[in-house]
């Protein structure tokens, strides 16, 4: 089941485009397709953002960056490894 879960997730966020496309829509549009895949906003920014490092870091650690306290745009301006730094630092 919670294999099914993070496959279905994996797709809204696929499905969503990049954080640039993301980035690019009207603030009306980025509230709507939020509200459609049932998340707000920064949520949804932040997800996108961690797509962006996929293949640098493992899913956990995606998973893991997730919960961090930091915003879409602090995050997009951290590198894999400070994200990982981070996250070491949390643990």
């Amino acid at each position: 089941m919670k294999k099914q879960i993070e496959e279905a997730q994996a797709e809204m966020l696929r499905q969503a485009g990049t954080i640039d496309e993301f980035n690019a829509m009207a603030p009306h549009q980025r509230k709507a397709l939020a509200e459609a895949m049932g998340m707000e906003v920064g949520e949804l920014q932040k997800s996108l953002t961690l797509q962006k490092m996929r293949g640098k870091l493992s899913e956990d650690e995606l998973a893991a960056a997730a919960g961090l306290n930091k915003s879409a745009d602090e995050l997009a301006k951290m590198s894999a490894e400070e994200i990982k730094a981070e996250l070491a630092k949390k643990n």
